[in-house]
């Protein structure tokens, strides 16, 4: 698939739960490498690790609901409107997965302040999870952002715990539940 036109994909998705205030960011690093996993999509059904565990901290409840539902689409797309109607909006560092990337940590940070001075006030707060996103973009990011100091492990391979307190603590700081 031709680079402009995944991306078009992927920001489709994404616009579909843009709020019309946006109170937090959340960057991670990139879309997955098995695109059919992307956070903002609806049928997901394997490996959705960030979705997964955004939802445990926001909406536990919703969130047991949609696996004791076999991870009904449906109900992802209840919890990514309550996401979206909450304030809440998640970018990526790098706009294509990883393997697909061009641009360097540099240009990846410009385009991401880019992105978010046009989409939020300044004060509004950023979240970065995963530590390498953290160690790339923090320092840049909080000249000109409200960027939360705290290094957030991204939920899989065993640092589910991790990210959860992680996370949690990054809202508290920030006054949201």
């Amino acid at each position: 698939m031709d680079n402009n036109i995944l991306l078009s994909k992927l920001e489709n998705a994404r616009s579909k739960y843009k709020p019309t205030e946006i109170k937090v960011v959340i960057v991670a690093e990139a879309p997955p490498e098995s695109l059919e996993r992307f956070f903002y999509f609806e049928n997901v059904k394997i490996a959705d690790f960030l979705f997964l565990g955004i939802s445990e901290v926001l909406y536990p409840k919703e969130k047991a609901n949609y696996l004791f539902n076999k991870r009904n689409p449906l109900i992802k797309e209840q919890i990514l409107k309550q996401f979206k109607s909450d304030g809440y909006y998640l970018l990526d560092l790098f706009e294509l997965p990883i393997t697909l990337n061009k641009d360097n940590n540099l240009v990846a940070v410009k385009k991401l302040s880019d992105k978010i001075e046009n989409l939020c006030d300044i004060n509004s707060p950023i979240i970065l999870v995963k530590t390498n996103v953290y160690d790339i973009a923090y320092s840049s990011l909080k000249l000109k952002f409200n960027v939360i100091n705290k290094r957030i492990d991204f939920p899989s391979c065993g640092n589910q715990l991790k990210f959860y307190n992680k996370f949690a603590e990054a809202l508290k700081q920030i006054g949201s539940p």
